[in-house]
């Protein structure tokens, strides 16, 4: 017993001296204050890497996590793999998402999160597909086309 009270400041349990510590604190927040100040100043340098650290750690995990999401996304509007549906592309840095009735920024402007964390959310709506840039912007120039020709069709019958 008298081990016990020795580790722990005369105190039977280390809960019990939490306990009145935190009592202390609220009672002299001044005190508390001050030596928070002086600790700092003194530890200025090795609290600002531990808080880089952390911040670092913190992003490297989000990123992480956003690259799963991202890849289970891709692969389900990949047909179950994750590659582009019309050319087979499959490295992830040039794959992305791509609104089948090109409608992505209109569909855009009404999220109010993440487009992978969206789909994920609604269960994998349809409309969706998994394309490389290559075919995106091939995609883009076709419909450009098809766009402005039914434009003029439209122009000419009136």
């Amino acid at each position: 017993m008298k081990e016990r009270e020795r580790l722990y400041g005369g105190y039977k349990s280390k809960e019990e001296q939490q306990a009145k510590h935190q009592l202390w604190k609220g009672k002299n927040p001044d005190k508390v204050r001050e030596h928070n100040r002086r600790y700092y100043e003194k530890h200025k340098d090795k609290l600002r890497k531990i808080e880089a650290l952390r911040s670092y750690k913190k992003l490297e995990g989000q990123r992480k996590c956003r690259e799963k999401l991202k890849i289970r996304v891709l692969t389900h509007y990949g047909n179950g793999k994750l590659a582009c549906v019309m050319c087979g592309e499959s490295r992830l840095a040039c794959l992305s998402l791509d609104h089948v009735e090109n409608d992505g920024a209109r569909h855009r402007k009404g999220l109010k999160q993440e487009i992978y964390s969206w789909i994920e959310h609604n269960n994998y709506p349809d409309g969706f597909q998994t394309l490389c840039m290559n075919c995106q912007w091939v995609k883009k120039a076709e419909y450009g086309k098809t766009h402005r020709e039914k434009k003029s069709k439209y122009l000419e019958d009136g």
